[in-house]
């Protein structure tokens, strides 16, 4: 796919199907809202009544790790209740909004058919590249630049007006540009097993463009990994490590590319909150917390109520920024992060072909705070569509 005739065919929209289009558009759709309806819940009942309609309900085909997930989140979360200080309507909100995800993937994953999403997926994934590259223009012209509107809906996510840097990044129609890179990486991934190596490298350009130093790193790491352990002929990695030099002196002397160097750089892992926040708070709790959960809502809770000490982690609006590993293993404790991160093993076991792909996720767990989310629904869903669907036709066989 993606030859000259076949990258035409992805706007043959009579081709497309509704489930597969609405699943594709849901992580860009996700950071949403109409009105007072957040759209990463109402789009994903919508994804789900589709699937639902057309296929029924098939669980007995999800993955046992998902459902000792989904189990898990449920005892626990009833259990914590009674034992959470002071708890605030968040706590359930939270809760209402894991069960749905995790039970969307029930849903979904059995049904969604991998050969179906490819052609909206690339769709979405130009578009929205397209929307980068003018903000892009636009900030060498000069100008300040602001998340691409998508009419009627509004961003669920306010922009801080205060803060010149949140004019001076990327986004397209995402809510920053960490969020643009986390779409690109399945598109990508998918171009690589399909040997479409040019596509490969000009998303990558794109995610270079936004600035993201995660964007950034997992794009060349999913690329470094796949060569490194897929079946590649030495003339494409010939030619794949000359489009990398090439690439390399094409933006060595550009604006973007200073900038985005002087950030990855300045990141002092010591003190940067993805890398260091767990190591920070671990040796603050006790034992019963690693073991089982905190007894509050949240890290933030617990830092309110002053049984933690949290300096230098600490957001604009009081919030205490942890990434997915940490906030499974503060949330659940150990026994229930084993259990989340079992599903990467268990995704890793019935396709080896899933290793560059996986790595970027595992990585991301320690770069985002999208534990049990519209991504994550993503690409799970994506990750077991795709394990059936090479299963049964063996397309992807020889990369």
């Amino acid at each position: 796919m993606l030859g000259l005739k076949s990258f035409f065919s992805i706007f043959n929209f009579k081709e497309w199907s509704l489930l597969e289009t609405l699943f594709v558009a849901y992580p860009i759709i996700s950071g949403w809202v109409l009105g007072p309806l957040p759209l990463y819940l109402v789009w994903l009942l919508l994804i789900d009544i589709v699937a639902y309609s057309r296929y029924g309900f098939h669980p007995n085909l999800t993955s046992g790790k998902v459902k000792a997930l989904f189990w898990f989140v449920m005892i626990h979360n009833f259990l914590w209740i009674f034992i959470v200080h002071d708890i605030q309507s968040s706590y359930f909100s939270a809760w209402v909004s894991a069960i749905i995800t995790l039970g969307s993937i029930f849903i979904v994953s059995p049904v969604i058919e991998f050969g179906k999403l490819k052609r909206p997926l690339y769709f979405f994934a130009i578009i929205i590249t397209l929307g980068l590259l003018y903000q892009y223009v636009q900030l060498s012209r000069g100008n300040f630049v602001s998340q691409l509107v998508i009419p009627p809906f509004e961003p669920a996510r306010e922009v801080d007006t205060t803060k010149l840097l949140e004019f001076l990044r990327p986004s397209s129609f995402m809510s920053e540009p960490a969020d643009f890179c986390n779409y690109m990486y399945l598109p990508m991934f998918i171009l690589l097993l399909e040997r479409k190596y040019v596509y490969v490298f000009l998303f990558a350009i794109a995610n270079l463009l936004s600035t993201s130093t995660t964007g950034l790193v997992i794009s060349f790491l999913m690329i470094g990994v796949y060569f490194l352990t897929q079946k590649v002929s030495f003339k494409w990695k010939l030619l794949v490590m000359a489009l990398a030099v090439g690439v390399a002196l094409l933006f060595l002397n550009t604006d973007i590319f200073e900038k985005t160097m002087t950030k990855v750089e300045n990141t002092d892992l010591s003190e940067n909150e993805r890398t260091s926040i767990g190591f920070h708070i671990l040796p603050q709790l006790s034992t019963s917390d690693i073991l089982f959960g905190i007894s509050y809502a949240n890290i933030t809770d617990m830092h309110k109520d002053h049984k933690i000490v949290v300096n230098t982690f600490i957001e604009d609006d009081g919030t205490v920024f942890v990434p997915s590993f940490w906030a499974m293993l503060f949330q659940y404790g150990v026994f229930g992060l084993i259990i989340y991160l079992l599903i990467y093993w268990d995704l890793f076991r019935r396709s080896r072909l899933l290793l560059p792909f996986l790595i970027c996720m595992v990585v991301r767990l320690f770069s985002t705070s999208d534990t049990i989310g519209a991504n994550y629904f993503f690409q799970l869903c994506i990750m077991y569509s795709f394990i059936r669907y090479e299963k049964k036709t063996k397309a992807f066989l020889n990369a």
